[in-house]
C-alpha cells in the first residue's frame, strides 16, 4: 500500500515538473525597446506686412503668439502656419530620452 501511495505521489509530482518546465523552459519572447524625446525646433522666420493679415493688426506680439496658437486660426493664417513649418531648421534640441520596452510571446 505504501508503494501505491509513493508512486502516486511520485506522478503527481512528475506531472507538476512537467507541466512547470513545459510552461516556462523554451519559452521565448519578443522584446521591442521604444524610445520617446522631447523635440524643441527654432525654424528660420517669414516676415509678414499686418495689413495683409487684418486679424493680426494691432495685437502686440504675445497677443499674435496666443491668436497663432489656437486652433481655429482662418484659412489665411493656416497657410502661413503651413509656409512657416516648411521653413529650414535653424536650431534644434532634444531633450528628456526615454525608454520602454514591449514584451510578447514569441514563436
Amino acid at each position: 500500500m505504501e508503494t501505491i501511495k509513493f508512486v502516486v505521489v511520485f506522478l503527481k509530482i512528475f506531472v507538476l515538473v512537467t507541466t512547470i518546465k513545459n510552461k516556462y523552459m523554451g519559452r521565448k519572447v519578443k522584446i521591442y525597446q521604444t524610445e520617446s524625446y522631447e523635440t524643441y525646433v527654432v525654424r528660420e522666420s517669414i516676415t509678414i506686412d499686418l495689413d495683409d493679415y487684418p486679424e493680426l493688426d494691432g495685437l502686440s506680439n504675445s497677443e499674435i503668439v496666443e491668436y497663432l496658437d489656437k486652433e481655429d486660426v482662418d484659412c489665411n493664417l493656416d497657410n502661413l502656419i503651413g509656409d512657416l513649418s516648411e521653413m529650414d531648421i535653424l536650431n534644434d534640441k532634444i531633450t528628456n530620452g526615454e525608454y520602454s520596452y514591449i514584451v510578447e510571446d514569441g514563436e
